[in-house]
């Protein structure tokens, strides 16, 4: 099926290459095809470090004790709530996406492409024959759905795993808290006993960083072909847009751009939540610790300071980036007009 959308949009691509509003659409489908095609060889190479990043959010609440440690039991149990709520909602707004696509034929029908959804056809079937017309409609709708349903499954995986960072990070606080008042309740620089403890919160920390780092590489690709392919489609939106305010190009946009802004405000949470760690260590009574501990304590603060976000090659997958993307694609649009 990749290899016959490929050259339906090649096909397309040359009958509409003297109508800018359909080139766009056709090159912007191509595009949408290429990152769906070139995300599924990686997912399919990445299948086992997909796998254990899954295994991974699974076993959180057995890594940090929940199990002996109320507050962590009901710190995870609101979040294994909130990535199901999480998971439906980023569903839902695929799934719009599909329906706006589908309905485009009566919501503003076209007849350059023959009122279907999308800027193709078969070549050497009449579109115009009623039977021929509903079979290359369902095509769109195969086609659609296919693509909508495997996106969903990796951008979720991929959101799932920053929302369960963040909600490590959380409980990292929380164990830093309950240490906090070990230490109080504690006579001065004797805290010997608090040792594990506070091994346990550097294991956990040390074992956070990492689960970071696997994921931020499996996916790297997969960050930097969101962004590569929504440029590219905003560009072709606005140059439609420059020419003739009302065409069908906006759920495209609408799309694309609210793909990248998912990505965008859920890396951001992370990196808010990473952010404010360093000054939780810091807050702890450290000075009531041993030398050793406080050595310990020091090395800790270090660490948490670096970021931690996800990345796409050269750019941060933060809210930073996204309004850099919307502020450069508003200067090409004002030079456009």
């Amino acid at each position: 099926m990749a290899l016959v959308q490929l050259y339906l949009g090649y096909v397309s691509f040359m009958q509409y290459s003297g109508t800018l509003e359909l080139l766009a659409e056709s090159l912007s489908i191509m595009v949408t095809y290429i990152q769906v095609v070139g995300r599924c060889y990686f997912y399919v190479f990445q299948q086992e470090s997909c796998r254990k990043i899954v295994q991974n959010i699974r076993e959180q609440r057995m890594h940090f004790g929940a199990k002996s440690n109320p507050a962590i039991e009901q710190l995870f149990h609101g979040a294994d709530e909130q990535l199901v709520h999480l998971y439906r909602v980023l569903y839902w707004m695929y799934a719009a996406a599909m329906i706006s696509f589908l309905s485009m034929p009566a919501i503003y029908p076209d007849p350059r492409k023959y009122n279907l959804p999308l800027a193709f056809t078969f070549p050497f079937l009449p579109v115009d024959n009623r039977f021929w017309w509903y079979f290359t409609y369902l095509y769109h709708f195969a086609m659609i759905w296919k693509c909508i349903h495997l996106l969903v499954v990796i951008d979720g995986v991929m959101v799932m795993a920053m929302m369960s960072v963040r909600k490590r990070i959380q409980a990292l606080k929380v164990l830093l808290q309950q240490l906090d008042e070990k230490i109080q309740a504690s006579p001065w620089k004797r805290t010997d006993h608090l040792e594990l403890d506070l091994k346990r919160i550097i294991e956990l920390h040390v074992s956070i960083k990492e689960f970071m780092r696997d994921f931020s590489d499996s996916y790297r690709w997969h960050f930097f072909m969101i962004a590569g392919t929504v440029c590219f489609e905003i560009c072709m939106a606005l140059n439609v847009i420059a020419t003739t305010v009302r065409n069908p190009v906006y759920p495209y946009l609408l799309a694309t751009t609210t793909q990248l802004l998912v990505m965008c405000f859920f890396g951001n949470v992370l990196l808010i939540e990473n952010d404010t760690l360093s000054d939780c260590v810091y807050n702890i009574h450290w000075y009531r610790m041993t030398i050793s501990q406080q050595k310990k304590i020091m090395f800790m603060v270090a660490n948490a300071q670096p970021d931690m976000s996800a990345n796409a090659i050269f750019l941060n997958v933060q809210m930073a980036t996204f309004i850099t993307i919307i502020r450069a694609a508003y200067s090409y649009f004002t030079i456009l007009q």
